[in-house]
């Protein structure tokens, strides 16, 4: 018999040694996809004399997860960009991301959550490769990420999932300014950070001593529907100093405020300004470049207690 999503739980819990499985009892969205890859490397001995290999043997196990979900707060956000801050306003909390050179690794819990016969995994060692905010037109702020990790995982009991109160982003919350004044008809945006890991492995074990982040890069896709010069001026001038992201629910701090603030800087535009035109349509430009973090703060009820 197969079982729906209905009854899957995915929830993480931050390592204190890397590696070490940790308590897998925190939520980090709305999810809406889940997909676990386990995978092995296949040592194949053969020779000649032989058209048929003579053995086939394990090496290295690995594995990925790739998560897509609808943004309500940022706990995710910690391992990749490095532990947060937590300053609190009467019973709303600010977290501020600092990047740093070694972000915590986690633990993922993940299964089916059956009347009976629960079917899970627990993985460890979890480490974010890539991480995207995606913003379109009828849609809400999302958040796609796929993971690295060290595989065997263990079989485990789920338990039900957690679904989080808070509030999630359709696009009328979502503002984007650049260089200080608010971007007009936008049509999508992505943010996207890519982080480089690289695996410490031995000749005693299939499984990754450590997984390990080298580079961290972001990357942006910003389109909007064409009214006047000043995104082709910024394109083929090349002079965006500034990028800001901003979801709220226009509420004030201290009275429940749920937020998401990001802003960028070290602007290099890679592409753009893309300009397309169409019969029956409108004219669309889009621009795609690189940037740095400046500043990034997410804001909701989570105190620094709960929050991993």
């Amino acid at each position: 018999m197969g079982s729906s999503g209905v009854t899957y739980t995915y929830l993480i819990g931050e390592e204190t040694t890397r590696g070490v499985a940790a308590t897998a009892d925190k939520d980090i969205g709305i999810i809406t996809n889940v997909q676990n890859s386990p995978t092995r490397t296949p040592i194949i001995c053969e020779g000649i004399g032989n058209k048929e290999q003579e053995a086939n043997k394990s090496g290295m196990e690995s594995g990925s997860q790739t998560i897509t979900m609808d943004y309500q707060h940022g706990r995710i956000f910690e391992f990749l960009v490095g532990a947060a801050s937590h300053v609190e306003t009467t019973g709303d909390w600010v977290h501020t991301f600092t990047v740093d050179a070694l972000p915590p690794s986690f633990t993922a819990g993940s299964g089916s959550n059956l009347s009976s016969g629960d079917v899970g995994m627990t993985s460890v060692l979890n480490v974010i490769e890539s991480l995207a905010l995606n913003m379109e037109i009828d849609s809400k702020l999302k958040v796609d990420f796929t993971t690295k990790g060290r595989y065997p995982v263990d079989l485990v009991t789920v338990p039900a999932h957690i679904v989080s109160a808070l509030t999630c982003f359709p696009h009328g919350t979502v503002s984007m300014a650049i260089n200080a004044v608010d971007v007009v008809a936008i049509q999508s945006m992505t943010i996207s950070v890519e982080q480089v890991v690289e695996a410490v492995d031995g000749f005693d074990d299939v499984s990754h001593v450590d997984l390990i982040p080298v580079t961290l890069r972001v990357k942006f896709d910003i389109e909007v529907a064409f009214n006047e010069d000043t995104f082709q001026d910024h394109g083929l001038n090349n002079d965006i100093t500034a990028i800001t992201l901003d979801a709220n629910n226009n509420v004030v701090l201290g009275s429940g405020r749920v937020a998401l603030d990001l802003a960028l800087k070290d602007i290099e535009i890679e592409n753009g300004p893309e300009e397309t035109a169409s019969v029956g349509g409108l004219t669309f430009q889009k621009i795609t470049g690189n940037a740095k973090i400046d500043t990034f703060t997410t804001t909701d009820n989570i105190s620094s207690t709960n929050w991993l």
